[in-house]
């Protein structure tokens, strides 16, 4: 992979959580409560300002739950 993608993301994410100070602290208490595993139930729901929401649900797998909690130990480091 190349590092400049990585700097970049790390960059992007830096800023967003200067932005967003309650989603990087939310990201952390999943990780310190080992929220993500198997069977463990995600909902997201997006409404942008026109009103439409978009929802996604889904139950996590173990392999799915193995990843995100490999990204959220990154992310919240």
């Amino acid at each position: 992979m190349d590092l400049s993608i990585l700097l970049r993301a790390k960059e992007v994410w830096d800023r967003f959580g200067a932005s967003h100070p309650q989603f990087p602290a939310f990201l952390n208490c999943l990780r310190e409560r080992d929220a993500l595993k198997e069977g463990t139930a995600v909902e997201i729901d997006v409404t942008p300002p026109e009103g439409q929401m978009v929802r996604a649900k889904l139950r996590l797998s173990a392999q799915e739950a193995q990843v995100l909690g490999e990204l959220l130990q990154q992310f919240t480091r």
